[in-house]
C-alpha cells in the first residue's frame, strides 16, 4: 500500500542535511577576476578557463594570468588539480583543425529499432529530439559556422539518414546562430560581487541577488542601475517587461512591502514564484511549486513510456527512453531540492516513481536515494576541482 502523506508536516521542509559548501565556495573565490582585450578568466559552474590571445608569439600576459590565479589559490588554501588541467591551443596560422565527431550514428540504431517496433509520428520524433538530436547538435553554436565543407556534408548526410527514419524533413546544419556564445563573451567584462550583493550571469540570463538589512537597499538598486547603464552604453537592450523580482521577506508581519525596482521607466513585476533555469523558486523558500511542475511533467511523459510498452518495446531500450525523457524531467535539479522537500511532496514524487517502475518492470530508487547520490557526486566533483564557481539563485533577500 502507498504511504499516506504526513498531514502534520511543516509547509517549509526540514533544513537538516542542507549543505552550504556550494554557495560558500562561490562567494569564496568571487573576488578573483581578470579581463582585458587579450586575456580573460571565465568561471562557469565548477570550471574555470583562462582564455588568451597570443600575437607574434608573445604569451607573457596569458602565462602571467595563470600564475597569478595559481598564487591566489595557494594563498587562499585552494588546491588546483594540475592532473585535470588541460590546455587547448587554436592555431590560426595553419588549417589543421580536427573535424567534429558526432555520436549520431550509434544513436540512429536505437531510432531504427523503435521504428521496427511500429513506433511512428510524434512519439518517434520525441525520441529523436531527446536522444539523437541532442547528441548531434551538442555545442552547435560554437562550431557550425566554421567547419569545412566536407564535415558539413557528413553532418547533413547524417541528418538525411535520420530524416528517412522519421519520415519527415529535418533542418540542415547551416543557418544556426552564435547569439548565445557571442553574448556570453560580450558581457563578460561587467561583474559585481560583495558581501550583500552579487550579479550572477548564466548564458543569456542575468540575476541580481541582494541582502537588504534595515530597509537599506541602496547597494542592491545601485547594482541594477549600473548594469542597465552599462547595457545601454554597449548597445544591449534589457526587456523590462520580462524582468521579474522575487522578494523573500524574512521580517515579521505587518510590514509595508518594498517598492519594486524601476528599469527604464517600468516597474518590475513582483512575483511569488519564478522559473529560473528550469527550477521554480517561491517567496516562502520551499519547493511546492517546483514539485508540482515536476509531477505534471512526469505524468505527461509517463504516457509516452506506456505507449512505447504497448508497441512491445521492453528491456534496455525502454529503460534508455525512461532515463532520457522521463527521468531527466523528474530529477531535474534534484541536488538542490531533494533534502528539503516536505514529506507530502516526497510521497508524491515516490508515487510517480512507483508508477514508472510498474511500466518498466524493474525497481527504481526513491527520490531520497537519487538525491543523496547526485549531491554526493556533485560535492565529489567540486572537491576534485576547486577552481570553479556555483550558480547563485535569483533571490532578493530582505531582513
Amino acid at each position: 500500500m502507498d504511504r499516506a502523506p504526513d498531514r502534520s508536516s511543516s509547509p517549509i521542509g526540514c533544513p537538516q542535511g542542507t549543505v552550504l559548501a556550494l554557495f560558500l565556495f562561490t562567494l569564496y573565490n568571487a573576488d578573483f577576476s581578470y579581463s582585458s582585450s587579450s586575456c580573460h578568466l571565465q568561471k562557469f559552474s565548477d570550471d574555470s578557463a583562462a582564455v588568451g590571445l597570443i600575437t607574434d608569439g608573445d604569451d607573457t600576459e596569458y602565462r602571467g594570468l595563470i600564475q597569478d590565479f595559481v598564487d591566489w589559490s595557494l594563498r587562499n588554501n585552494l588546491r588546483i588539480n594540475a592532473n585535470k588541467t588541460k590546455e587547448l591551443v587554436v592555431d590560426l596560422l595553419r588549417r589543421n583543425n580536427l573535424p567534429p565527431a558526432p555520436k549520431g550514428n550509434s544513436r540512429l540504431f536505437l531510432l531504427r529499432r523503435l521504428r521496427s517496433f511500429g513506433v511512428q509520428g510524434p512519439l518517434l520524433r520525441t525520441f529523436y529530439d531527446s536522444v539523437v538530436g541532442s547528441a548531434i547538435f551538442y555545442g552547435i553554436a560554437c562550431w557550425s559556422s566554421s567547419i569545412p565543407d566536407r564535415d558539413s556534408w557528413r553532418m547533413d548526410r547524417l541528418l538525411r539518414r535520420a530524416s528517412s527514419v522519421l519520415g519527415c524533413p529535418l533542418d540542415s546544419v547551416e543557418g544556426t546562430v552564435l547569439a548565445l556564445f557571442l553574448f556570453t563573451l560580450y558581457n563578460a567584462d561587467f561583474s559585481y560581487s560583495s558581501s550583500s550583493c552579487h550579479l550572477q550571469k548564466f548564458s543569456d540570463d542575468s540575476a541580481a541577488v541582494g541582502l537588504i538589512t534595515d530597509g537599506d537597499d541602496t547597494e542592491y538598486r545601485g547594482l541594477i542601475q549600473d548594469f542597465v547603464d552599462w547595457s545601454l552604453r554597449n548597445n544591449l537592450r534589457i526587456n523590462a517587461n520580462k524582468t521579474k523580482e522575487l522578494v523573500v521577506d524574512l521580517r515579521r508581519r505587518n510590514n509595508l512591502p518594498l517598492a519594486p525596482v524601476n528599469i527604464l521607466g517600468t516597474d518590475d513585476d513582483v512575483v511569488k514564484s519564478y522559473d529560473y533555469l528550469g527550477v521554480h523558486l517561491n517567496n516562502n523558500l520551499d519547493w511546492t511549486h517546483n514539485i508540482e511542475t515536476l509531477v505534471k511533467k512526469g505524468n505527461s511523459r509517463l504516457f509516452l513510456l506506456r505507449r512505447l510498452r504497448s508497441f512491445g518495446v521492453q528491456g534496455p531500450l525502454l529503460r534508455s527512453f525512461y532515463d532520457s525523457v522521463v527521468g531527466s524531467a523528474i530529477f531535474y535539479g534534484i541536488a538542490c531540492w531533494s533534502s528539503s522537500i516536505t514529506d507530502r511532496n516526497s510521497w508524491r514524487m515516490d508515487r510517480l516513481l512507483r508508477r514508472a517502475s510498474s511500466v518498466l518492470g524493474c525497481p527504481l530508487d526513491s527520490v531520497e536515494v537519487v538525491g543523496n547520490g547526485r549531491l554526493m557526486a556533485k560535492l565529489s566533483s567540486m572537491l576534485n576541482n576547486t577552481t570553479g564557481q556555483i550558480i547563485i539563485l535569483k533571490i532578493a533577500m530582505c531582513k
